[in-house]
């Protein structure tokens, strides 16, 4: 079952991890119109969770970079995994472009970041929600004389992709739209057979209803 679920999340990668279509979907999320790709960076990240399967969408647009992952399963510890992420990417950043920058006196400027989740799965959930680092600290006070008091602070909005929930965002990028009946056809065939199955089932009637088919086929 967990070789299939990173199936999808590869399957979320191997589609967005163009910069044409990841620009699609940054302008979707961020209420943007841009057009040029060349300002547009796209990679993929290895998810140290995970294996080292590529799931985490790294999208640089001018000054500003949006990580986003999909996720079939409401995920608590996404604040953290993120802080992991970005830290790699700042990490690389500056050993490609200057690995003394940090000891310098000129400001080493990076990329403003944000944090997506995409969520498919089966578990009630509502049309978008944020999850805070801040919640993972203790409860210990820090002596500081206003009391707890946190230097932290990291938040990833998790978007809703079920059907009805964000349908502004699937008009306005068409391939997250049929990503997310992908999703949906897989969760239907999981109701009556075993997870494997499901994904082949709804592989096979995407394909047959030219839905995602170049990536599927």
């Amino acid at each position: 079952m967990a070789k299939n679920k990173k199936y999808l999340d590869a399957l979320f990668i191997s589609i967005f991890n163009n910069e044409e279509r990841s620009l699609e979907l940054y302008n979707a999320i961020k209420g943007t119109n841009h057009k040029d790709i060349s300002v547009v960076k796209t990679s993929a990240l290895e998810d140290i969770f995970l294996d080292g399967i590529k799931s985490v969408l790294s999208i640089e647009v001018n000054a500003s970079l949006l990580l986003i992952r999909h996720l079939s399963a409401i995920d608590e510890n996404m604040p953290a995994k993120m802080l992991v992420h970005i830290s790699q990417i700042y990490d690389k950043m500056i050993e490609e472009t200057d690995p003394y920058a940090l000891y310098k006196k000129k400001l080493f400027k990076v990329p403003n970041p944000g944090f997506i989740a995409l969520y498919s799965g089966k578990e009630d959930f509502p049309k978008e929600k944020i999850l805070s680092l801040s919640t993972a600290f203790g409860d210990e006070d820090d002596g500081d004389e206003d009391g707890k008091v946190s230097s932290i602070f990291l938040k990833v909005k998790v978007l809703n992709i079920n059907k009805g929930y964000n349908p502004e965002l699937m008009r306005k990028c068409k391939t997250l739209a049929d990503y997310a009946f992908l999703m949906a056809k897989v969760r239907e065939y999981e109701d009556e057979h075993p997870l494997e199955k499901a994904i082949e089932s709804a592989i096979n009637y995407c394909i047959g209803n030219n839905i995602l088919k170049e990536y599927l086929v």
